[in-house]
């Protein structure tokens, strides 16, 4: 699903039949040159892949933060595919499906948005793939975002957010303070205060492999 999104137009009910897409690979073949699918015949076979999946997880129950796949987690992915479908009312049944369950509550304090981003809590967590803290492939931004420097511990970032970004963000919302934060920068030598930077991705400590952040973080939905 996500090449697909990358790598093709939007999904029209109009065209999707001849726009198109990434290749469709089903079996293992190092020589085959496979030929672009439409945007439909992807979505077909995402469709028919998730058909299965709740076939075959539907005994398995779902719970907060779990390692393993479950009927949970396949309904919420069922409600992301059936989204970009614009399937409106097919989103909402799959998405209804699990939260009528209130397995998976919203969390409500700074704090616990806080934790959920920073040490990877598992409140509204469907699916969390496992990460140790010898840093085995967990998911991570690098240092883009930020690019701490623990030297002069100050920041030297590839991308910093542009004002009206941070702005739509009403001072209220409970998201803000997790995910942008005025530091310090050092930039080419110029020293600069008080710079809004994005502090989504700054690490899980727990994940750490040395004193410093490696922006390591469990993968999850």
């Amino acid at each position: 699903m996500n090449l697909s999104l990358r790598w093709s137009k939007a999904y029209d009910p109009a065209t999707v039949a001849s726009d198109p897409s990434v290749p469709i690979v089903l079996e293992y073949d190092v020589a085959a040159r496979p030929a672009r699918s439409t945007v439909k015949q992807v979505y077909d076979q995402i469709l028919d892949d998730l058909t299965k999946a709740k076939d075959g997880l539907s005994s398995i129950a779902g719970s907060k933060g779990a390692n393993r796949l479950s009927i949970d987690a396949v309904l919420a992915l069922e409600a992301r595919v059936k989204l970009y479908m614009k399937d409106w009312p097919g989103a909402k049944a799959a998405a209804d499906a699990v939260i009528s369950k209130n397995l998976y509550p919203l969390v409500k304090t700074a704090a616990d948005m806080k934790n959920l981003w920073v040490n990877d809590s598992n409140e509204e967590t469907i699916f969390k793939l496992f990460a140790n803290n010898s840093n085995e492939q967990p998911g991570q931004v690098n240092s883009i975002y930020l690019g701490y420097i623990s030297a002069s511990k100050l920041y030297r970032p590839d991308f910093i957010p542009t004002q009206w970004i941070v702005d739509l963000f009403d001072n209220a919302d409970i998201r803000k303070g997790v995910y942008f934060k005025q530091d310090s920068l050092d930039i080419g030598g110029a020293k600069y205060k008080n710079i809004n930077l994005v502090h989504k991705y700054e690490g899980n400590p727990a994940l750490f492999t040395s004193a410093n952040t490696n922006y390591a973080y469990h993968k999850r939905c």
